[in-house]
């Protein structure tokens, strides 16, 4: 959190002198190296979704924007996109979530058990009310 704060702190201020205190000065151990995880479109508020659209844009054009010089910053960043599965009784929930998102031009597609089991035919669909997936 610490360089992510001083990065944007900088871009608006750039006369601002800012330091960050990582116990690990080589990185080698600090938590960012270490996380995982996944950006995901599919929130039912709509300030959820417009800061991870935000966020992905970022992750896209990381290793330009924070090249030094000609080498760039890869983050080996990988869309596999995002699958949420409902039973029957979530199914009001889940359409109105999908609504909000697509509101929010969020690429999401809602899906009957039946387009479930067409997608994926391994997968055990009797008990499901639906889905939704953005990719």
């Amino acid at each position: 959190m610490g360089c992510s704060t001083a990065y944007f702190v900088k871009q608006r201020a750039p006369g601002a002198d800012i330091c960050v205190i990582e116990p690990d000065p080589t990185y080698e151990f600090a938590s960012t190296l270490r996380a995982s995880g996944g950006a995901r479109v599919l929130f039912s508020c709509p300030e959820n979704i417009e800061m991870t659209k935000w966020s992905i844009e970022f992750i896209r054009r990381f290793p330009e924007a924070m090249a030094v010089g000609d080498r760039q910053a890869p983050v080996d960043w990988v869309e596999g996109g995002y699958l949420f599965i409902v039973p029957p009784a979530a199914m009001t929930m889940l359409e109105a979530n999908y609504e909000t998102q697509r509101r929010h031009g969020c690429v999401v597609e809602l899906l009957s058990p039946a387009q479930l089991k067409e997608r994926f035919p391994s997968m055990r669909v009797d008990d499901l009310g639906g889905r939704v997936h953005s990719p």
